[in-house]
């Protein structure tokens, strides 16, 4: 479809609410705490959630995996912790999963012991009699813990509890049947199990079992239908033809569910990442065929925006058209989302599209971030950053002029939030030009949030003057969990290598004084994001101490489950990139029973 015949109809079906009048922002409306994957608190919307759902592709805190083919049952990580320590660690995991009356410590210590590559029978049996809690959290987080195990055993469990065979219901006690959030999580398991696996008639077979269960499904939540359409997209297939035709054909079928429809463009752009450019080009065109139709639910229109720029470095042939789209509703579109997210397209966009789409595109994003209301502006800017972030991975520039705008624009704005974006751009963008503003403005600046994305832009520049004034200001922030874990990022963002030793000196300072137990917590937030094996002596002791506080002991297994994980990007962050978050469901975010809460 011609852009000249699909932009008229676009401006008919746009929707009639206009942002034109908001009111500045004066203050943030982010998550309280940032858990190991993230994401905070269960409200959705703002740049914050973007980048809290995102940011591991940029900040390369953690190792990516080789290849999914190279995954086995231990962690990279345990691989690498003294095998003396590891088997008296995965001792303690598995006391703490059979003994502990604690609902927060036994479900730390099912991840932890599911990571730590212990034996896989005495796991098995322990991590399946945790299904039967009546804590939801507990049951849940046996069932994640499963799906790590990844043995054949975890496996045929994960399945059972997926079909709801009579099999997996034992395991359930006394419930009649097993619950969907259940149900939703093995779901997920199954589909990242097969992604880290090599065999092709593994994941084709994960594929059939998802397809079916999509059907299927009748439950008046959306949680497994949506489990599945994003599991059908995490299979990492090196031929995804029949599992895209499904998707495709789920998307099309109006009769379905839009919620979990919304999904599909995402899903469809996933399992196309290792296709050719014909199949991924096809997708885009039948991804802006549904842009163009009427009555198409909201966070549908939002869910192929999303898989649109997801498409961008995969369909070289439908750049021009599908970025005159997204210029398009950056302009005219008079619903603030899909406006927004028109933004980060471009940026993804941009980075691929010859020379002079490139350079209308900076132009245009430059052209909003000036003009654009204080609500789109941050966007702007992150489309900036993104493009430029994007473009120094392939070895080129973006305009330094429109990086002087950045600069400019963070100079002489008042508005917080819309400063944190332009340096967190600034940031994305390694604009080294802005390194001393952004270090001047750190040593003023009062602000938690405002001074945690100070750090993390400086943390990306990678200067060992700017590490030391960080760190500085993270072992002063025991008492701000954001900001400590804020940080913490910024300086393993830097590769310093202090970051750690600096947290384990707050953890169990050397006069042998105790952080109060709130900043106990915080502490062992932040060593979740960036903790490795150099900090599991302090930790371990942590776990142990009878006199501890349970949430603190409970927090201290989360910390070593975490650390198990380093090596490898988070086992659910596959899930949460590029995610729709428009059309969330409980399963994926909620705090005591979504896949994106879990360490």
């Amino acid at each position: 479809m011609k852009p000249t015949t699909l932009l008229p109809l676009l401006a008919l079906f746009l929707p009639a609410c206009s942002d034109a009048e908001e009111p500045e922002e004066t203050g943030y409306e982010i998550e309280d705490v940032e858990s190991s994957r993230g994401m905070g608190g269960s409200g959705f919307g703002g740049w914050q959630d973007w980048w809290a759902l995102n940011r591991e592709d940029y900040l390369a805190v953690h190792q990516e995996r080789e290849s999914p083919s190279t995954a086995v049952n231990a962690t990279n990580a345990s691989a690498t912790v003294d095998a003396g320590v590891l088997g008296q660690m995965n001792a303690a995991f598995l006391e703490a999963v059979n003994d502990s009356n604690d609902a927060e410590i036994a479900a730390a210590a099912m991840i932890a012991l599911a990571r730590g590559g212990g034996d896989p029978s005495e796991s098995m049996t322990a991590l399946s009699a945790r299904l039967a809690s009546s804590t939801r959290a507990e049951s849940l987080a046996a069932t994640s813990a499963l799906s790590q195990l990844r043995t054949a055993d975890s496996r045929q469990l994960l399945q059972g509890i997926l079909t709801a065979q009579d099999s997996a219901l034992q395991y359930f006690g006394r419930k009649k049947e097993i619950p969907l959030n259940n149900r939703a999580f093995a779901a997920y398991g199954i589909a990242l199990q097969a992604r880290y696996q090599a065999d092709a008639g593994h994941k084709q077979a994960a594929a059939t079992l998802l397809w079916d269960q999509l059907r299927a499904d009748e439950s008046s939540a959306a949680d497994l239908r949506v489990a599945c359409v994003l599991g059908l997209g995490l299979l990492d297939q090196a031929d995804p033809g029949m599992t895209v035709s499904w998707l495709q054909e789920y998307l099309a079928n109006e009769d379905m569910d839009e919620q979990v429809r919304a999904h599909c463009p995402v899903a469809i752009a996933d399992a196309l990442s290792h296709s050719g450019a014909g199949a991924a080009e096809k997708a885009s065109a039948t991804l802006l065929e549904l842009l163009n139709q009427k009555r198409v639910d909201q966070s549908m229109r939002l869910g192929v925006i999303l898989g649109l720029s997801d498409l961008a470095s995969q369909a070289p042939g439908t750049v021009a058209e599908v970025s005159e789209t997204m210029l398009f509703l950056g302009k005219r579109s008079r619903q603030r989302d899909e406006k927004n997210l028109a933004m980060i397209a471009l940026g993804e966009l941009g980075a691929v599209a010859n020379s002079e789409r490139r350079e209308e595109i900076t132009d245009f994003l430059t052209e909003r971030l000036r003009k654009d209301t204080k609500a789109t502006q941050p966007w702007a800017a992150l489309g900036l950053g993104v493009m430029a972030w994007q473009m120094k991975q392939g070895g080129e520039s973006i305009d330094a002029l429109a990086m002087e705008e950045l600069q400019k624009s963070f100079g002489k704005e008042k508005s917080l939030p819309l400063r944190s974006s332009l340096a967190l751009a600034l940031g994305l963008a390694s604009f080294q030009s802005a390194r001393e503003d952004l270090a001047k403005e750190l040593q003023r600046a009062k602000d938690p949030e405002f001074q945690g994305f100070l750090a993390l832009s400086l943390g990306m520049l990678g200067n060992h003057a700017d590490a030391v004034q960080i760190q500085i200001l993270m072992m002063d922030s025991a008492r701000q969990p954001q900001l400590l874990s804020r940080t913490a990022l910024a300086l393993a963002a830097s590769q310093s290598t202090q970051v750690v030793p600096a947290l384990v000196t707050m953890l169990a300072p050397a006069d042998g004084s105790k952080p109060r137990v709130a900043e106990q917590a915080a502490i062992l937030a932040a060593l979740d994001q960036v903790g490795d094996q150099h900090a599991i002596a302090e930790v371990f002791a942590l776990a142990q101490d009878s006199k501890a506080q349970q949430s603190v002991r409970a927090a201290a297994f989360q910390t070593l489950s975490c650390i198990l994980e380093q090596g490898a990007k988070p086992w659910a962050d596959p899930i949460a990139t590029d995610l729709n978050y428009f059309a969330a469901v409980e399963t994926l975010n909620s705090e005591d029973a979504g896949i994106l809460s879990r360490p």
